[in-house]
């Protein structure tokens, strides 16, 4: 079995990642990165659904960027940006805010398609996924520490807890 086979995120959020922010243009060979080589066994996934132009996901960013590297590193988690950006410009900028991996700007069917699986309605979103690439926080903004540490927590309505403590709502 390939790596991208056994890679179950590789279907639902493309072929490839990119990091950000991006390495140095001495750097861009390595640009983008295989999905399967970029999540290779992460505990769980946070989908970030973001966008420049909105002020409270600017703020989201610069706060999730100061906390969630020690968490990721620590318990195996990944975050993955989800641009909602109109333009490559804005998109550099959202991606560029922190140490993460993003669905390609180009890929705009894909992260439209995302928004719309998820149901996000208002920015900026988390959805927490498992090991297998199932939902386990459908709502996650504001618990993403928790959800990183796998300890327990209820979404924002009151849904039961499931999996390592993320619930789905």
């Amino acid at each position: 079995m390939s790596a991208a086979a056994a890679c179950p995120f590789t279907a639902l959020l493309g072929p490839t990642l990119l990091p950000c922010p991006p390495p140095s243009p001495s750097q861009s060979g390595s640009l983008p990165l295989p999905t399967s080589t970029a999540l290779p066994s992460p505990s769980r996934v946070l989908l970030v659904f973001s966008a420049r132009w909105s002020p409270p996901c600017r703020s989201y960013a610069a706060h999730l960027s100061r906390h969630h590297p020690l968490a990721a590193r620590r318990e195996g988690a990944h975050v993955v940006l989800v641009s909602l950006d109109a333009d490559a410009r804005s998109f550099a900028q959202t991606g560029g805010a922190g140490p993460w991996l993003a669905v390609p700007f180009e890929d705009k069917g894909r992260r439209r398609e995302l928004a719309a699986r998820f149901a996000v309605r208002e920015l900026p979103a988390v959805v927490v996924l498992g090991p297998s690439a199932g939902v386990e926080v459908a709502d996650g903004r504001g618990h993403e520490g928790r959800c990183l540490r796998a300890e327990g927590v209820k979404g924002r309505l009151g849904s039961t807890v499931k999996n390592a403590g993320c619930g789905v709502l």
